[in-house]
């Protein structure tokens, strides 16, 4: 009975480490951008005039929908800009309209600001 225990405890961590591991967010700027381009948005991706340690910055757009995110070079890097820039990436509501979901993130060497659609399809 315990061995079954195990097992089945095996079967459920493994599953749930790969569930994790699939479900991020891009590994590149062209990964992103093939993945947010598949997702019909419009994208252009940046790589002159950026922070320290960034090497590139997407931009998507669809509809009303927004997102801008920048790919750093290793995960601490985005963690020290987002504790410096949290939520002063370009996008306002004042922009976007007072009715405007907006999200901000770090996940990994990602940084990202956008409405919540756009977040969830870079996600």
């Amino acid at each position: 009975m315990k061995r079954v225990i195990m097992t089945v405890a095996a079967i459920l961590l493994m599953t749930t480490l790969c569930a994790i591991l699939f479900a991020c967010v891009p590994g590149s700027i062209d990964k992103a951008k093939e993945k947010m381009t598949n997702a019909e948005y419009v994208c252009t991706v940046t790589t002159v005039g950026l922070a320290e340690g960034a090497d590139g910055m997407l931009t998507a757009i669809k509809g009303e929908d927004m997102l801008y995110a920048v790919h750093f070079e290793s995960s601490s890097k985005a963690k020290e800009f987002y504790s410096a820039n949290k939520g002063n990436m370009g996008l306002t509501k004042a922009a976007l309209g007072e009715g405007a979901d907006l999200e901000y993130g770090q996940s990994g060497s990602w940084v990202y600001e956008g409405t919540a659609a756009a977040v969830k399809a870079f996600k």
